[in-house]
């Protein structure tokens, strides 16, 4: 089941980050129980969103000054976007940015 806050939270920080430089989130639906995330983004210069699906997340805070998450099962619609994912980002673990860290701990 999809928690429409803190999806609109996180679609929110997540277009701060962006600030419009490559696109913006313009779905986002999250699924805390399941930890599976899908979105839609529209990114600048397109014409079609792109769709993603993380399968599933894993938050680790064990270090409270530098929360990471991992994300697994990664599907785009793009493949050469599906291929970067491979490569790049899927069960690779990556710094969660201080100025986001409090509010992934509230909704993840």
């Amino acid at each position: 089941m999809f928690d429409k806050p803190k999806s609109t939270a996180i679609r929110k920080g997540i277009n701060m980050m962006l600030n419009g430089r490559y696109g913006e989130v313009q779905v986002l639906e999250l699924d805390s129980k399941l930890q599976r995330i899908d979105l839609k983004l529209q990114l600048n210069g397109e014409s079609e969103v792109v769709d993603i699906v993380i399968g599933q997340y894993e938050v680790n805070d064990q270090d409270p000054e530098q929360p990471v998450i991992i994300l697994h099962n990664i599907e785009i619609s793009r493949p050469w976007m599906q291929e970067l994912a491979n490569d790049h980002v899927e069960g690779k673990i990556f710094d969660i940015p201080p100025k986001m860290s409090g509010m992934i701990k509230l909704v993840l």
